[in-house]
């Protein structure tokens, strides 16, 4: 079933086409996906009822189902279909908590602190909710003109603090978890300048840091991953990293590792993108930084800088394209990431995806060479990678394809078209597509 799934994704064919009408009309966003599902959560209203959306899959004979969550889940909250959970930070009464309910039942999460509440004695209007990663959730304090970032790990089962590490300035800096042991926090060069300097890695299951007193990052021991100079320079820099699960039962990626982080960096002149200017992608596999840190572990209190030239050549990959080419989004799930861009002379939209997993690049060369990208010795990266280009399925060749009104999420079987409305008001058409 293993080489069948992969087989189908190397051989990309739309396969099963599902209309869901009954996500047309909604007020949401992009939905979170988790695993081989997608949430759609509530927004602006408790009286419209989250759905947790399952697409059908021939190969793994899954019918399509749709489930409404029977509890409000308001945007920006958090939800883990592997650990049945979903996470809401509620406000009431001059007191801050974090909700935790079970996603089958609407119910308080029998394994979480207090009766499925982290209560907070003071309101901070910056705490948000990041992720979880196993019985970890990571938030971020923020309040801006006031003072620096502050992450914090709580472990949600026992309401203890892992730790709270504040970031050393006043630069816009955003934290994932990286594994089950460590942070990964991608520092911006300052509030005015949004190119990116280096990703910094830090150990947050440290015993110095289970006090709950406050630590500064800069004198936490921490890995420092330099950026190429083209992504430190004045950019509006992005990236993304999708969540850290455990694995749901029948899903094909088995290894919460088998990640990717995404990075795109858009120069700007004079506040505006010009088109001799092009796009910086970066990829870089989850085992990259995890294979640096075994192999070059931290001496007590040190930390760490790493040059790009040390780390990045070899394990990541560094392209360029074209302003006028693309229509911008993008999606990762595993090692996988798509994009949207307009096909050279036609202008229509074509789907690119994009896998780093070497398992599955080995077995390419050996069935499809010609789909496997190898970078010369004298680029800048040569991490190999598997590239495939795709046209749209036929029920949206005529659609009208732009970064405003459409988007696409890629999941485990396949990927979900979503058009809105102008201006993004609504839901307005939902195509699923599977292998």
């Amino acid at each position: 079933m293993l080489k069948k799934h992969e087989a189908a994704w190397r051989q990309l064919a739309w396969t099963e086409h599902t209309h869901l009408p009954h996500l047309e009309g909604r007020l949401t966003p992009s939905p979170a996906v988790s695993g081989s599902c997608l949430i759609f959560p509530s927004r602006g209203s408790p009286l419209l009822k989250p759905i947790i959306q399952h697409i059908s899959s021939k190969l793994r004979g899954v019918a399509e189902q749709h489930t409404e969550f029977p509890a409000h889940i308001p945007y920006g909250s958090l939800v883990d279909h592997a650990q049945d959970i979903s996470v809401v930070l509620e406000i009431a009464q001059g007191h801050q908590r974090y909700c935790f309910r079970s996603l089958s039942t609407g119910e308080g999460h029998p394994l979480a602190c207090h009766a499925g509440f982290l209560e907070f004695d003071r309101i901070i209007p910056g705490r948000q909710a990041i992720e979880t990663c196993g019985e970890y959730l990571l938030e971020t304090l923020s309040i801006l003109n006031h003072t620096s970032p502050m992450f914090q790990v709580w472990n949600w089962k026992t309401g203890v603090i892992e730790t709270s590490l504040l970031h050393p300035d006043k630069a816009t800096a955003t934290a994932r978890f990286l594994d089950s042991d460590h942070l990964i926090i991608g520092d911006a060069n300052s509030m005015r300048d949004f190119g990116m300097q280096s990703f910094r890695i830090v150990r947050f299951r440290d015993s110095r840091a289970r006090t709950g007193d406050e630590t500064t990052l800069s004198s936490s021991p921490s890995y420092m991953f330099l950026l190429p100079s083209i992504m430190q320079k004045s950019t509006l820099t992005s990236w993304t990293l999708p969540p850290r699960m455990s694995s749901l039962e029948g899903s094909f990626r088995t290894d919460p590792e088998e990640r990717l982080l995404f990075v795109r960096s858009i120069p700007f002149a004079n506040h505006s993108l010009t088109f001799e200017q092009r796009v910086v992608h970066l990829d870089i596999p989850v085992r990259t930084f995890l294979s640096y840190i075994a192999a070059h572990p931290l001496d007590r209190g040190n930390s760490i800088t790493v040059p790009w030239d040390e780390w990045g050549p070899r394990g990541t990959c560094l392209t360029q394209e074209s302003p006028n080419l693309r229509i911008g989004v993008m999606s990762v799930s595993g090692m996988r990431r798509i994009g949207l861009r307009r096909a050279t002379g036609s202008g229509h939209a074509i789907l690119t995806l994009i896998d780093y997993h070497p398992r599955r690049v080995a077995r390419a060369l050996q069935h499809d060479p010609a789909s496997v990208e190898l970078q010369d010795e004298k680029a800048p990266t040569t991490l190999p990678r598997l590239v495939k280009e795709i046209p749209l399925p036929d029920g949206l060749v005529d659609e009208p394809i732009d970064y405003e009104t459409f988007t696409a999420s890629l999941h485990e079987d396949g990927v979900l078209f979503i058009q809105y409305a102008p201006h993004r008001q609504f839901i307005r058409n939902v195509w699923a597509y599977t292998i």
